[in-house]
């Protein structure tokens, strides 16, 4: 006889169901505010559209995802509040872009900033709890909720953003595209190491598999945090070689992230969907890293290539789309496939 359901486990089933349903009907809006040829959505460009995305489509999947590294019933119930708050503030972005950028716009940020920052809220809870538990970091789950802090820093840059703040001066396509960033790869990558590296705790992994993605979790965590160092060195001092090697840290981590997706669902996915999806993702990985290491080179040499317009159209739309949001579905549709068959 199969054993009732706690109201925990309950809750964030249901908060799976609605975030998948939430993404789909997000997608749906998406893309008629990507393409429908009327004013004013014909005015908002491309980085415009791929921040929407973000809200619409890739946080409620990754909040699906997220929902598997739940430390108990309280914060399974704050993940179910935010996920049926999460449709409703996606709304505010959508406002807040086709509003002009000034006070306005940077006032129709705040409701999608407060819920970036219970996101992190969340996961600094759970982090907290789930340290007391086990008295240690090595639980890959922790990556989960680093993920959900790395929310926050999206939601302020989208802040900066519409509001028309440059801080440090940043160019304000930078400053654009370091909000897309944080709504995708920024806090996807977390979620897809800390996925693989929970795969791999399997007795069927090889402990060279494991010892991998233990050294990818560690670089994915601190990675955009040390990216970021570079970035502003370089601001501040036009220092860029610092830029340049965290740059190619964390792409060198995340190919071998890829190899090791690629490898699991090779190996492990029930879903042939899933498989192909988390695939393509993986594959996409080449080109993305390659154009990042290629910016990062041509900050320190001053090379004219690639130019930021080429950076948004290629690695922004690769990332976010074939990396990010493949993976993400990868993920969820692998995720429903279990459900069912247990």
């Amino acid at each position: 006889m199969n054993e009732p359901k706690s109201d925990g486990a309950s809750r964030a089933e249901y908060g799976s169901r609605f975030a998948m349903f939430s993404a789909a009907v997000g997608a749906v809006g998406a893309a008629l505010f990507a393409f429908a040829p009327m004013a004013p959505f014909s005015q908002i460009d491309l980085i415009e559209q791929l921040l929407v995305l973000g809200p619409f489509v890739g946080i409620p999947l990754g909040l699906s995802i997220v929902s598997h590294g739940s430390v108990g019933v309280r914060d399974r119930r704050a993940l179910a509040w935010l996920v049926r708050a999460q449709p409703v503030l996606a709304l505010t972005v959508v406002a807040s872009v086709l509003a002009p950028r000034g006070p306005t716009a940077l006032a129709l940020t705040v409701p999608w900033l407060l819920f970036c920052g219970a996101a992190s809220l969340l996961g600094a809870y759970r982090a907290i709890q789930r340290f007391r538990a086990t008295q240690s970091l090595r639980d890959p789950r922790f990556a989960l909720d680093v993920a959900l802090l790395y929310l926050t820093v999206g939601g302020i840059w989208n802040t900066f953003a519409r509001g028309g703040i440059r801080p440090l001066g940043f160019d304000d396509a930078i400053v654009r595209l370091t909000a897309v960033h944080f709504h995708f790869a920024g806090w996807v990558a977390p979620v897809f190491a800390a996925r693989v590296a929970i795969a791999l705790e399997s007795p069927r992994a090889s402990e060279r598999a494991r010892r991998a993605a233990a050294v990818v979790l560690a670089v994915v965590i601190l990675g955009p945090a040390l990216v970021a160092t570079g970035i502003t060195i370089s601001q501040v001092t036009s220092t860029r070689i610092v830029e340049l090697v965290a740059a190619v840290i964390l792409a060198a981590a995340l190919l071998v992230l890829g190899g090791l997706t690629m490898s699991l669902a090779r190996l492990e996915l029930r879903s042939s969907a899933a498989r192909g999806l988390l695939n393509a993702s993986s594959a996409t990985l080449g080109l993305t890293m390659a154009l990042a290491v290629a910016y990062a080179w041509s900050r320190v040499t001053h090379g004219s290539w690639p130019t930021i317009p080429f950076m948004a159209r290629y690695h922004g739309v690769f990332n976010a789309v074939g990396y990010a949001l493949f993976g993400l579905a990868g993920w969820v549709i692998e995720d429903a496939k279990r459900a069912a068959a247990e």
